[in-house]
């Protein structure tokens, strides 16, 4: 879910832009998670110990032991784990925020991101790079966007047509009848609010979701928050995409257990090898879960 914005925008290094776009991961609880430098002065051993105890408690310790080797690869490539998510749309929840009677919705058209980035401050865009955040949405993909009273409470971006853009060059093939939501965004304010589960169950609702068996999303493996959104909200994983960048070529791949579903890549591979076009980002589009939920 590139879409379940599960999260917090720990974002494709984290998930969705640019390298920092979606830096809120697992580096908030974990700080400089990698083992090469676990015994840094900035922290403590026992300190940064107990920062692993923190995520273990919620994960597993082999969850930490995998974060400290995608930290590491890191330092050689680019290196992302997406969890791929699906949920039908009998199992979709409307969750109710905190913010109910002042909460209302506008459908508008990717083509149209423009002006609702004219309704954040300079600084919010620049902050969390939101600039492009459409790069890789199609001109007539859902663009649902969320007010409390007059106030923008979040965005997020869905596509029906079947074959939406997972990074440059590479499309994914949903499974027929899935919407893919992704690219989505809440401002710090409206964190912790349900505001991300809220705005992908009315992205069922759209004229174009009404018609669709249900939601198809990824997350980035080391977005935390995210994920553990994801388990409160129905979402089942079906398996990996994995996404390397290495200089200017993006390889991506399906696990083992993603090939036996519907999921594939553009026509209906299970890899793809592309080079980046010179001066663009090689991020994917971003993982739906990217933003506060």
């Amino acid at each position: 879910m590139g879409s379940l914005e599960w999260g917090v925008w720990p974002h494709w290094w984290a998930t969705c832009g640019s390298p920092e776009r979606h830096r809120l991961e697992a580096s908030e609880l974990l700080a400089g998670h990698c083992a090469l430098c676990i015994l840094a002065p900035a922290l403590s051993l026992h300190s940064r110990f107990e920062r692993f105890r923190q995520i273990a408690r919620a994960f597993g310790w082999g969850t930490v032991l995998r974060l400290i080797g995608l930290r590491v690869l890191n330092r050689v490539i680019r290196f992302d784990v997406l969890i791929v998510l699906l949920i039908d749309r009998d199992r979709a929840r409307c969750p109710e925020t905190p913010d109910e009677s002042q909460l209302s919705f506008k459908v508008l058209r990717a083509r149209e991101y423009s002006t609702v980035l004219s309704a954040l401050s300079p600084e919010l865009r620049q902050k969390f790079h939101l600039d492009g955040f459409d790069l890789e949405a199609d001109p007539d993909d859902i663009l649902l966007v969320a007010y409390v009273g007059s106030t923008l409470a979040g965005f997020g971006f869905g596509h029906t047509g079947g074959a939406p853009k997972l990074a440059p060059g590479v499309r994914l093939r949903a499974p027929k009848g899935y919407l893919y939501a992704f690219a989505s965004f809440t401002p710090p304010e409206f964190r912790g609010r349900k505001h991300h589960g809220r705005r992908h169950y009315e992205l069922l609702q759209t004229p174009e979701g009404q018609s669709c068996a249900g939601l198809i999303a990824y997350v980035n493996y080391t977005n935390l928050e995210s994920r553990r959104g994801v388990a409160k909200s129905g979402y089942r994983p079906v398996g990996h995409l994995y996404h390397a960048r290495i200089r200017r070529l993006n390889l991506v791949w399906c696990s083992r257990s993603l090939k036996r579903t519907e999921v594939r890549l553009d026509g209906g591979r299970t890899w793809s090898l592309s080079r980046l076009d010179k001066g663009r980002s090689p991020e994917p589009a971003g993982d739906a879960t990217a933003g506060g939920s």
